[in-house]
């Protein structure tokens, strides 16, 4: 969840997805953000896509890996996300897997620890 009120071509196109739905994202952001009239939405300290101050830049972040599903409403957010940290010099990897939002990657186990 890298940007609150959504509006990406994959969260349109897989609003309905049965494992995280746009519905589901959009609870998920009412949740964390209690009342706001869309003003926190646009706060760099809320959306990983909005530009942080001089001060608080993406190079000050650890090295990163993303993961992102291609049927996910998530995916676009994820990419966006990618991008800017690989222009940041902070991407160390970033895998896409041709299946829905978490629950079908590829090895992973779903029992849990």
């Amino acid at each position: 969840m890298a940007k609150p009120n959504g509006g990406t071509k994959s969260m349109i196109k897989y609003w309905n997805n049965p494992f995280w739905s746009g519905t589901q994202n959009s609870f998920a952001w009412s949740v964390y953000l209690p009342g706001d009239d869309g003003t926190l939405a646009n706060d760099w300290r809320v959306s990983l896509l909005v530009d942080p101050p001089e001060q608080e830049t993406l190079d000050k972040l650890p090295p990163v890996y993303i993961q992102i599903n291609t049927k996910d409403v998530l995916r676009d957010e994820g990419e966006m996300y990618a991008q800017r940290l690989k222009a940041a010099g902070k991407l160390i990897e970033f895998t896409e897997y041709d299946t829905y939002h978490v629950g079908g990657v590829p090895g992973l186990d779903r029992g849990g620890p």
